[in-house]
């Protein structure tokens, strides 16, 4: 790791700092592992823009950046099998373009082993992105992923999940409308959310805490100001920090099915109460987060990972799935999905532990369901120039990675009982 580093600094890098996460010291080297053998590998660079630096609001002009509440972190997981190397990028910004988010993606595989990418942004309503500086960006996103790649070691993964009530349905339909339920510190009810946070967590070989994936459905709007410059990841900030201190090891944040679903304490003023209330979510997430963790009964150390993808036009998108353990799976979506669609997922899928990963790999905006776009409102008018999605889109999206899903699994079954079919599950 040294040497690595000196290297980076030799290159004119040494403005930038890379975090990795150490784990236990048995690192693989090429391809020295088991067969099957789980590998994985973390790395995190800030990208928080510079004190000083004009930064854009979401809807007021630009403003000088006067100070850093939180840092923005691009933060890089590596995972592999022996035939495979796929990376998870989750960057603590607002949004991409679609076209930006195909261009890092593309740039990712371009300069690196890897064989797939899977990029996502946390949608902290506090990390308003310049895309004046995607080339800045594109160069530390890729740092952090060959650091990662450079700390692969044997590993052992395991999932679980924990209900913790702490976001809300944002959208009241009544009879033939809809009533924005914009900000909730009274934690009135509404139509059921999924309160599921789950976790994937993966752990060297001894034990060692090396990085948590979290998933939760709840926009990062805490800290949001529509009129002035705020630099903060929101409440997945203090989350990472909560595990680490409480736990160990580094969090990766991949926010769920979140399209019309706000924290109770969403859009909090001032400013400084705001701060002080993504700190409290985070740490209550957090401590769920361990929670779940704890009762992790079952990890997996050798297997083979299956990629599983479609693509659709009008709107352009790429669904993925990625099978991680027999009892885990990752489903990625690329928009601000209605949380009914992670709901289905999760109750649809044949695989235990399944995750819905909105905000990856693309940017087709919000997707409501058939349901919502009927009464319309934000987030669901199909006669609204910013959406680019038909009345149907989410429940197809949804239908065919559960049909991904569910066939991969019957396929395995059925080699599993007849030694004679050899047709490759992934494909």
């Amino acid at each position: 790791m040294r040497l690595l580093l000196i290297a980076l600094f030799l290159l004119g890098f040494a403005c930038a700092s890379i975090v990795t996460a150490e784990g236990s010291s048995n690192k693989c080297v090429t391809n020295k592992c088991e067969p099957n053998q789980y590998l994985a590998g973390f790395a995190k660079l800030d990208i928080s823009p510079k004190i000083g630096e004009s930064v854009p609001t979401m809807m007021a002009s630009p403003q000088m950046l006067q100070k850093i509440q939180d840092p923005l972190y691009a933060k890089v997981l590596v995972i592999g099998d022996s035939q495979k190397r796929i990376g998870f990028v989750a960057l603590d910004l607002l949004f991409l373009s679609n076209e930006a988010f195909q261009a890092l993606r593309q740039h990712l595989l371009d300069n690196s082993d890897l064989d797939n990418v899977i990029v996502t942004v946390t949608h902290s309503h506090s990390g308003v992105f310049d895309h004046s500086k995607f080339d800045l960006l594109k160069t530390k996103a890729l740092k952090a992923t060959q650091a990662a790649m450079s700390e692969l070691q044997p590993v052992e993964i395991g999932a679980s999940s924990i209900e913790i009530d702490e976001a809300y349905n944002r959208r009241i339909h009544l009879e033939s409308s809809v009533e924005m339920f914009w900000v909730n510190p009274e934690r009135k009810t509404n139509r059921p959310v999924d309160t599921a946070l789950g976790v994937i967590h993966i752990r060297g070989l001894d034990g060692t805490p090396l990085v948590s994936i979290v998933n939760y459905s709840a926009h990062p709007t805490i800290t949001m100001d529509l009129e002035n410059v705020v630099v903060s990841a929101d409440y997945p900030s203090a989350l990472s920090q909560s595990i680490d201190e409480n736990f160990g090891g580094e969090v990766l944040f991949l926010l769920g099915a979140a399209g019309d679903v706000n924290p109770y304490d969403s859009d909090t003023k001032p400013l400084e109460l705001a701060i002080q209330k993504s700190k409290v979510l985070g740490s209550k997430l957090g401590s769920a987060a361990v929670s779940a963790i704890k009762n992790i009964d079952h990890y997996s150390s050798h297997g083979r990972f299956a990629y599983l993808s479609k693509g659709f036009s009008q709107p352009e998108a790429n669904i993925s799935a990625l099978i991680l353990t027999p009892t885990i799976a990752v489903a990625t979506f690329p928009g601000e999905y209605f949380n009914d669609f992670g709901q289905q997922l999760k109750a649809k899928s044949s695989i235990e532990h399944t995750f819905f990963i909105g905000y990856a790999n693309g940017s087709i905006g919000y997707v409501p369901t058939q349901a919502a776009a009927k009464l319309g409102g934000y987030g669901a008018d199909l006669d609204s120039p910013e959406l680019k999605v038909a009345q149907t889109t989410g429940q197809q999206h949804i239908n065919i990675v559960i049909k991904m899903l569910n066939d991969h699994e019957n396929c395995l079954h059925e080699r599993q009982n007849d030694k004679t079919i050899k047709r490759d599950c992934a494909h």
